[in-house]
């Protein structure tokens, strides 16, 4: 029987799966705020716990969410006499006015009232958006990924610098020429390639010329493709992020060549600088010829350095629907008219059967393997060198994966300009728990597990990220289903929310809050026995905790003790020789205790405020608990012998 274990621990945590559908908020005046009533949380909701027994049978009768003080930190009166109510119960606020008119005196409806920011855009954004600017670019790749909302946060920093290790940028145009500098290129020519590239990630923003990139703000060093000692000498002058699009070539057209040293300079580059590596997955499809019958490539085609380890791999997606353009190719009749370039489909191709059924075609999708991490927009582009060098307009006629990592690139930019705390692990994770889940879209389904987690929500990553280290934030998690990838965030300043979610199979999720993480009850999780859960409160987060260089990097490199760790902590505690499952639970759970027995286990279930609600002796190793009345919270088992105790924190919706 294979056991699946998932710990929760911390001080405090808040796990929600009411099956009630609406909940009223409300800013209630009370005369005086020191008269305000007394509410402690019991369970899911808030009991009352003053001493008016009049205040304490009329609450008695209602189900409170929320009951705070609104503005504590105003020095006016009567800002200081406003709370928030929430509750399940829509006659709670008229009721609690009629009842106690002297004490409670108004109160303003903000139920379902939602806070939004407004898109910012740049005066060169561009024409998708029918904006009046002078940008002369479509930059529809940039609404598909939600900069704008980014940019709400953070146009990005020029303290941030982007690496780009490609073939030299231009600077004729100013979008580029004031923010790069080259290192190591001895008089090469410029390049469309490596230009293109530094644009869609960087092209500097609000200069009323050509285009923008997506980190508008941040500052690019370029140096020579494939130089991987060049990769080192970026690290050295401070870049935090490299953008790679390029692949090894050479023998098997380029596929498959794994090279040891460079695996070495990417550890290096990890370990030791802290470097966020990004590289394109490849142009070529691993699958079949245009006949659909032999293969082209072997099945699990990888790239380097994409496929290297500590590289995300970006594959490209199609950012606009071009659907009903028929594509030169040729297909046989059956599949009637086949159109290129369909939102959101990672293939190029698509065509809809008798059935109405949306189907991709696997050989015109670029590069798909297990390593890929993430998609980014990689079709049709603006091609920004000719506009800069030559003053066409013009966009790809196919596209590439190039194209699709700086996009990525650029908004780990914006990640970083907004959050200098975050850790190399955590930025991949950020982009991949935020991420668009591209799998379910009809059309897509044939790269299932060779597609990454989804497609880049750029204003959702940078968003979340602001909200791990705002002290007041809320870092949102939702919408997604993840079967295998490894989750790590240990920095969350204040609260996680996981809403309309599901972490299921060999996928693991390993959070910790400061203060709070609220589980809404459409969230699922279903890790098999190569996943788990861990969901921790630690009060003491350290949200910028520098790291300890490890030793082999030695402690005279340039800038060492500036970075920071990527350090992963085991949820499973080897000292525990008890395990409780499945936990989250529905108040009954399995216990398995891995000691010797020698006389009995004394069991006891205590709630967060250490009143005793179950008791019981054991003297087998394997027992059931049952407590199925309890309210929705955490608990904490105890057990205990004459030679020992152990404590277990469980959660029960």
């Amino acid at each position: 029987m294979k056991n699946i274990f998932i710990i929760i621990c911390g001080l405090f945590f808040s796990l929600s799966h009411s099956q009630e559908k609406n909940i009223y908020t409300y800013y209630i005046h009370v005369n005086h705020y020191s008269e305000a009533p007394k509410f402690q949380k019991d369970g899911e909701y808030y009991k009352y716990v003053g001493d008016n027994d009049e205040e304490r049978s009329f609450f008695s009768n209602y189900k409170i969410i929320q009951f705070s003080q609104s503005f504590p930190s105003s020095t006016w009166l009567k800002n200081l006499n406003v709370f928030t109510l929430s509750t399940y119960n829509k006659s709670l606020i008229d009721d609690v006015l009629k009842k106690f008119p002297r004490k409670y005196t108004k109160y303003t409806d903000i139920t379902g009232m939602e806070y939004e920011l407004l898109d910012t855009y740049t005066d060169d954004y561009g024409t998708s958006n029918n904006l009046p600017n002078s940008g002369v670019a479509d930059l529809s790749n940039l609404d598909y990924i939600g900069v704008p909302k980014a940019w709400d946060y953070s146009l990005g920093s020029s303290d941030i610098i982007l690496g780009i290790s490609d073939t030299k940028v231009d600077i004729t145009g100013n979008d580029l020429k004031f923010k790069t500098t080259h290192l190591g290129f001895n008089g090469s020519s410029s390049s469309s390639h490596g230009t293109n590239v530094a644009a869609f990630a960087a092209a500097q923003g609000d200069n009323a010329h050509g285009m923008v990139g997506v980190c508008s703000n941040c500052t690019i060093i370029n140096t020579p493709i494939g130089s991987y000692n060049g990769l080192l000498d970026l690290a050295i002058n401070g870049v935090q992020v490299i953008n790679m699009s390029w692949i090894t070539s050479g023998h098997d057209l380029g596929a498959n060549n794994y090279v040891p040293e460079h695996q070495a300079v990417i550890n290096e580059l990890h370990d030791c600088y802290g470097v966020i590596l990004v590289a394109g997955a490849g142009n070529r499809s691993e699958f079949y010829t245009a006949d659909n019958i032999s293969y082209l490539y072997p099945n699990g085609l990888k790239y380097y350095p994409a496929s290297y380890n500590h590289v995300i791999s970006v594959l490209s997606v199609n950012h606009r629907n071009d659907w009903g353009v028929e594509t030169t190719d040729s297909y046989p009749p059956e599949y009637g008219v086949v159109s290129r370039f369909v939102k959101d489909l990672i293939p190029q191709n698509a065509a809809e059967n008798y059935n109405g059924e949306v189907f991709g075609f696997k050989e015109t999708a670029h590069t798909t393997n297990e390593d890929v991490d993430i998609c980014a927009p990689g079709y049709r582009l603006f091609r920004y060198y000719e506009y800069a060098v030559q003053n066409i307009i013009e966009y790809q006629a196919n596209g590439g994966t190039s194209a699709a990592a700086p996009h990525i690139a650029g908004t780990i930019g914006l990640m970083l300009s907004v959050n200098n705390c975050l850790w190399p692990s955590e930025a991949e994770d950020v982009l991949q728990l935020t991420s668009k889940n591209l799998e379910i879209i009809p059309g897509n389904e044939i790269f299932a597990g060779k597609s990454g987690a989804g497609g880049l929500i750029a204003g959702d990553a940078v968003e979340f990220t602001h909200e791990m280290k705002s002290a007041t934030g809320n870092a949102v998690i939702d919408g997604h289903d993840f079967y295998r990838f490894d989750f790590n965030l240990s920095h969350i300043n204040n609260k996680l929310t996981i809403s309309n979610q599901t972490f299921r199979d060999k996928c693991t999720a390993d959070f910790t809050a400061r203060r709070e993480i609220e589980v809404l009850s459409d969230t699922d999780f279903k890790p098999n026995a190569d996943g788990y859960i861990d969901l921790k409160l630690d009060p003491n987060i350290d949200v910028c905790e520098l790291r300890e260089i490890p030793s082999y990097c030695g402690e005279d490199r340039p800038g060492a003790a500036k970075k920071k760790t990527t350090g992963i902590q085991n949820i499973n505690d080897s000292s525990l020789a008890s395990k409780l499952y499945p936990n989250p639970n529905n108040g009954t759970f399995e216990i398995v205790y891995t000691g010797t027995i020698k006389d009995i286990l004394q069991v006891e279930v205590y709630d967060v405020y250490g009143k005793a609600v179950y008791k019981s002796t054991e003297k087998e190793s394997r027992f059931t608990i049952s407590v199925p009345r309890l309210s929705a919270g955490m608990y904490i088992v105890k057990l205990s012998s004459d030679n020992y105790t152990e404590t277990i924190k469980f959660v029960k919706h």
